[in-house]
């Protein structure tokens, strides 16, 4: 079922209303309403203000409620202690999306009267911006409802920002730099949409390929993720973080901040993450560039060796790698390059060089297969022909796999050429430095995707916890009223999740130090987990701490032992690091209770095991739908056999991204007709990005089971997929569309309907209302099947072949 998104209304409305508006430019209304109708907007603008009959040629009212007929958006641009009238207003005419461009102090949207406004908001059912918008652009249909000074040019960047000083900011730049944007979005203060909500709207938008993001905190952190990880999965998505210095700034009674926590959540997400706007500027030309990036093997080229050499220092400062070109490539830039340039990595092609030197050395260094990306400088010397050159680089960069960066240092003579190149698409900058930086953001966000792609599957293939017997612990130490367990009771729970302890207190010869391990519960992220040194606490130790929160898996548990700044070596020791770390994870999904863990690890002889334990527990966990946690694990609740008529016994579970090949065949295996009644298409498989979509699943958002069959025969897969089933979380978070196939020769086991009532229980569990799902009419199968599981079928509105069937829950 295709759904209009709820914040349409809000980011490309049909209509608006400017409440406040003005004749005066230079108060907020006058601004707003000038630069909606200076724009191309083609949607009916109705200002309201009493104090005029006709403003710009467009017939003012003196309220809301006066307006003939209901805009999507409400522009409000009164006092602000007024608002919350204004709201109400909107409320009562059917308006459901606003933004507060007035003003407030910090004072003022601290007290009574900001928290009446949201409440005002949510009851009238008016979703807000602001205050302290600076409102809202959109470049395709010519909107600017904003209080900005012009109208961005159209482009495929999308900005949010919290920050409407931000956003004015990045209007300027963008208008000196010629870099084009699809939105671009202040939230302001006191909003109650969430940027979480904004970014899930420019996932699907197909006028936004890049997001720069600006945000102060993340509330709703579990939304937060899944909407970071739904955009950077398909999107390159940028953020700036303020606020790292306030006064929450450590984890708990550590001296690790939080920020490092950020740093850590951003890095799994997929997201690249920036601490200046001028790398968040840098970040956008290249991350928005067609470029993916496959190695940090770096060559520089350039017409002056002082720059060349400035570039270089970065590459090494930045952990990235200065390439060394090939004997064969020296070889050839010898032969077409005059003999006094300098052929080692940084390329100097001299004070003189022309436009065919340029060519020359660029296309050379790119057929390296020693060389991942190229830098090209440019210094405007007397003898460079700038105009020359510029047309070279846009050539070879259209036909070049691999990235080519540019720099053009200078300002007056060579503001053109940048902007050509800009145009271009080529990533260009006024400095080495930060065109090397641009460089490593591509670096970076290769490998932020290689975290996004570790979904963590159940990582009890290969052990079993006894979960029973550490719940029933913890509950006997609740019920005692302890807080903290003893030792015996420490030993018991690391047992049943099979974590290896030294309960001998063995003194080793030579030990390698010690390391620590350690849960910490943050209040808005649930369970960290901190990995470091073994060493009296203090600042200094804290520092070298990395963190991460829980699910792990292996890959994820190496990147927190290779960013904590260990001074020893512990390469011989990482595959039972890892299993720790992956146990205690488990431990931390299971048992929502656990509060505080300090365990401390010691390795000797190859193994590491735990030598000391501290746990505390919280007696008002709350262990529905994983709450405690920022990240929907795999639900491994849900793995469970079923026995069919004839004996047959039968796997089910959630599925996993290791499935993909096993479900590529089980949709291979479907009939004609079977795909159709699944996918609407007689597609024979799915591609990529479906694949993709059907195994890599954020449990928070979507539930997708498959029925598998154990196979015994030799040179086959161990199992084989019979049946799927899954539901989408909608829009309005309260209800859920569900989809259900059964392989051909399997039909008739009563599979379909199992799996329907096992989706069913769970949406309940969910705390949804509804489950929704589409027929095609002529399915009398699966229609007989809905009535009986009790839901009520209409016709689809817009194609009576389909009919929706829904069941409240």
């Amino acid at each position: 079922m295709d759904h209009i998104h709820y914040l349409s209304g809000l980011i490309k409305p049909r209509s608006i209303t400017v409440i406040g508006a003005s004749e005066n430019q230079t108060s907020l209304g006058g601004t707003v309403l000038k630069n909606l109708l200076e724009g191309d907007f083609q949607g009916p603008v109705f200002p309201v203000n009493p104090a005029y009959t006709k403003l710009f040629g467009h017939t003012s009212f003196d309220s809301v409620e006066l307006l003939p007929e209901t805009p999507d958006l409400a522009l409000i641009a009164t006092p602000v202690d007024i608002t919350a009238d204004i709201v109400q207003q909107c409320g009562r005419k059917g308006i459901r999306h606003a933004v507060i461009l007035s003003a407030g102090s910090d004072e003022y949207l601290e007290n009574e009267h900001n928290a009446g406004l949201i409440a005002v908001a949510n009851e009238a059912g008016v979703r807000l911006l602001g205050p302290n918008s600076l409102g809202v652009i959109r470049t395709d249909i010519g909107l600017n409802a904003s209080t900005g000074r012009c109208m961005v040019r159209r482009g495929d960047l999308a900005f949010v920002s919290q920050s409407g000083a931000i956003c004015s900011a990045t209007i300027d730049w963008a208008e000196t730099a010629g870099v084009g944007f699809s939105s671009i979005i202040s939230t302001g203060s006191g909003k109650t949409v969430e940027t979480w909500e904004i970014l899930d709207y420019l996932v699907k938008d197909e006028q936004t390929k890049g997001i720069l993001i600006h945000f102060e905190q993340m509330t709703n952190t579990r939304e937060w993720i899944s909407s970071l990880r739904a955009a950077a999965s398909v999107k390159s998505v940028i953020a700036i973080k303020s606020g790292r210095f306030g006064p929450n700034r450590y984890i708990d009674d550590t001296f690790i901040p939080r920020d490092n926590l950020f740093d850590s959540i951003l890095r799994r997400t997929g997201v690249v993450r920036v601490h200046s706007t001028t790398e968040l500027f840098s970040a956008a030309k290249t991350l928005t560039s067609r470029y993916r990036q496959s190695g940090d093997r770096l060559a520089i080229i350039s017409n002056g060796d002082g720059p060349a050499d400035l570039a270089a220092d970065r590459v090494l400062d930045l952990g990235l790698t200065l390439g060394q070109v090939s004997e064969q490539t020296r070889a050839q830039l010898k032969d077409q390059l005059p003999s006094y340039c300098r052929l080692d990595n940084p390329i100097y092609v001299l004070a003189d060089a022309n436009a065919e030197r340029y060519r020359a050395a660029i296309e050379l260094v790119l057929a390296d297969s020693e060389i991942d990306a190229v830098l090209v400088i440019v210094t405007p010397q007397a003898v460079t022909p700038l105009d020359e050159i510029e047309p070279v680089l846009i050539e070879l960069a259209q036909t070049s796999k691999k990235p080519l960066l540019a720099c053009w240092m200078g300002e007056a003579s060579v503001v053109k050429n940048r902007a050509n190149l800009g145009l271009a698409h080529i990533p260009v900058f006024r400095d080495p430095e930060m065109a090397v930086r641009g460089f490593g953001y591509l670096v970076q966000h290769q490998r932020s995707q290689q975290l996004l792609l570790q979904a963590p599957g159940p990582e009890v293939t290969t052990w079993k916890p006894d979960t029973e017997r550490a719940q029933a612990l913890i509950k006997t130490v609740q019920r005692g009223g302890q807080l903290e367990l003893d030792q015996n009771q420490c030993q018991q729970l690391l047992d049943c999740y099979q974590i290896q302890q030294d309960q001998q207190q063995e003194v080793y010869s030579n030990p390698v130090p010690r390391l620590q391990l350690m849960v910490r519960r943050d209040p808005d992220f649930g369970p960290v987990i901190l990995f470091g040194p073994k060493s009296r606490w203090k600042k200094s130790v804290a520092e070298r701490f990395s963190v991460a929160l829980p699910p792990l898996n292996e890959e994820l548990a190496i990147d927190l032992i290779e960013n904590a700044r260990l001074e020893a070596d512990f390469s011989n020791y990482m595959e039972p690091i890892v299993t720790i770390m992956i146990h205690l994870s488990e431990m931390i999904i299971d048992l929502p209770a656990l509060d505080r863990i300090d365990v401390a690890i010691t390795l000797s002889k190859g193994r590491a095991f735990i030598s000391e334990q501290s746990v505390t527990i919280n007696q008002n966990a709350e262990i529905q739908n994983y709450h405690h946690l920022a990240i929907y694990p795999y639900p491994k609740h849900l793995i469970t056999q079923w026995q069919l008529r004839d004996g047959i016994t039968v796997n089910v579970r959630p599925i996993r991204p290791a499935d993909a090949e096993m479900e590529q065949q089980f949709v291979r295996s479907l009939s004609d007709e079977s795909r159709y009644m699944r996918f609407w298409s007689y597609m024979s498989e799915l591609n990529r990005k479906m694949l993709a979509e059907f195994t890599k699943v954020d449990f928070n958002r979507q539930m997708a089971l498959i029925v598998t069959l154990d196979q015994q025969q030799e040179g086959e897969p161990a199992e084989k997929e019979i049946a799927a089933a899954s539901f989408v979380l909608c829009q309005d978070r309260t209800s859920c569309e569900f989809a259900v196939v059964v392989a051909d020769e399997w039909q008739g086991y009563g599979l379909g309907y199992r799996l329907m009532e096992y989706l069913i229980d769970e949406a309940r569990r969910w705390g949804l209302k509804k489950i929704d799902g589409e027929v095609m009419g002529h399915n009398s199968g699966m229609m007989a099947m809905m009535k009986k599981l009790g839901f009520k079928a209409r016709f689809d509105p817009d194609d009576y072949s389909i009919k929706i069937v829904s069941k409240e829950l």
